[in-house]
């Protein structure tokens, strides 16, 4: 068992250097992002901002983000994915960092809310940059990688930042733009620009899905609907998914009192160990499973954590519900990224990578105010079974187009077989 464990870490040994270095400038910013995750502390807290008038401010600027990787990723098509990243990287880190001079005035508001909006570029850059540099072939190691430095960095962040926000505010803009600004530097001084995997990847050895090709991102897409139903598609389980940190921070309140936020941060602990430690294994594992019906499994799996938490109200409910949601996340983010890497031209891939994303995300911001309405009303117990249905009903349409991609793949198969017979 030991030695399976190390053996599917292995798959990280033999990347391109490069992408270990995309990969440490995505921990470093993860690990620096001190001010989103507190916005609404500090604009109510510290500013003495209603909380309504906080939450209308978070999200604008959890929304900014999209037409960030819009722009972002329209030009790292045109121009180069190091270029665009780089100057993104140093607009966020300078409209963060300013703001640590006037950290307890109106003045950070339209500064953070330029800073998210060009953090929102930087991610299309750092994935469409991934997926060049690693190749068809280990293009899910590579992007398994990005994902366990995200998640490394963010476990080390709130810590720093909740120690800042009590007792050095200006620190934690300071900090954050220039944690930022270091991402920067390792991407400027030590990656090579990729226009060569850019152009590589537009060679006629690729798959007939990635050669580059014309027009906008609109048309690219009205080509290819199979993007579009599959987005669709994944939000439902990011409507499921986002409840680990939405309702279940309350239900554990309901449930055990003043002691439910302790118990919550055990079950965080949780997510965070399962997610770094068996990532490497599930890549393993799926690695010939079709990225449709990886997802289509992780909706079965978030609709068993569902059902768990409405027919058992202990705390081994909860605990198994997060092990079984954790295992869903990791097949979530890294097969949904594979697929739109797989079926997205070179011409268009940061766009598709960069924007897919967030709209697919789109189900963690709807369900909030469905689900407290349902629990308000209902209860936990039917918010449980809602969500669960919801799940499913997610895992059955991408089975279906799982289906459909493999049929189409046979068919495709078979007629050239008849063109060379």
């Amino acid at each position: 068992m030991q030695d399976r464990f190390l053996n599917s870490w292995k798959l990280y040994t033999s990347l391109p250097r490069d992408i270990y270095l995309v990969a440490l400038a995505r921990l470093v910013i993860a690990a620096g992002a001190f001010i989103f995750p507190f916005l609404g502390l500090i604009l109510t807290q510290k500013l003495l901002l209603s909380p309504a008038l906080a939450g209308v401010l978070v999200a604008v600027a959890s929304f900014s983000f999209l037409p960030g990787a819009m722009l972002g990723g329209k030009l790292a098509d045109k121009h180069g994915r190091k270029w665009v990243m780089l100057a993104a990287m140093l607009l966020t880190g300078f409209c963060i960092g300013i703001c640590g001079f006037f950290a307890q005035t109106l003045f950070i508001i339209p500064s953070v809310l330029i800073g998210c909006f060009a953090m929102g570029a930087i991610r299309p850059c750092t994935n469409a940059m991934l997926i060049d540099l690693a190749g068809p072939e280990r293009r899910e190691t590579a992007i398994s990688l990005g994902y366990l430095a995200v998640n490394l960095g963010f476990a080390m962040g709130p810590v720093i930042a909740g120690y800042l926000f009590a007792h050095h505010l200006p620190w934690m803009f300071w900090g954050d733009g220039m944690m930022t600004l270091f991402a920067m530097s390792l991407v400027l001084l030590f990656v090579r620009h990729n226009q060569l995997c850019q152009e590589s990847a537009s060679s006629d050895d690729s798959p007939r899905q990635e050669l580059a090709v014309e027009g906008s991102l609109w048309r690219v897409l009205c080509q290819r609907p199979y993007l579009i139903w599959f987005t669709l598609y994944s939000m439902l389980l990011t409507f499921g998914f986002s409840q680990l940190v939405f309702a279940l921070p309350l239900y554990t309140q309901s449930l055990y009192g003043d002691t439910g936020a302790h118990l919550y941060g055990q079950l965080m602990t949780e997510n965070a160990i399962i997610v770094v430690c068996c990532t490497p294994i599930l890549i393993a594992l799926f690695k010939r499973v079709s990225e449709a019906l990886s997802l289509s499994v992780s909706g079965l799996l978030l609709a068993a954590g569902f059902i768990l938490l409405a027919l058992w109200h202990h705390s081994y409910s909860l605990w198994g519900a997060v092990a079984l949601m954790s295992v869903a996340e990791i097949l979530i983010v890294i097969k949904s990224s594979l697929y739109f890497a797989n079926h997205s031209p070179s011409s268009h891939r940061a766009r598709i990578c960069g924007v897919l994303p967030m709209v697919m995300m789109a189900g963690e911001y709807l369900s909030p105010p469905l689900v407290v309405g349902v629990i308000e009303h209902y209860g936990f117990t039917v918010a449980w079974w809602m969500t669960g249905a919801i799940a499913l009903l997610g895992a059955g349409l991408l089975w279906q187009l799982a289906w459909r991609d493999t049929t189409s793949s046979k068919t495709l198969t078979l007629s050239r077989g008849d063109r060379f017979a």
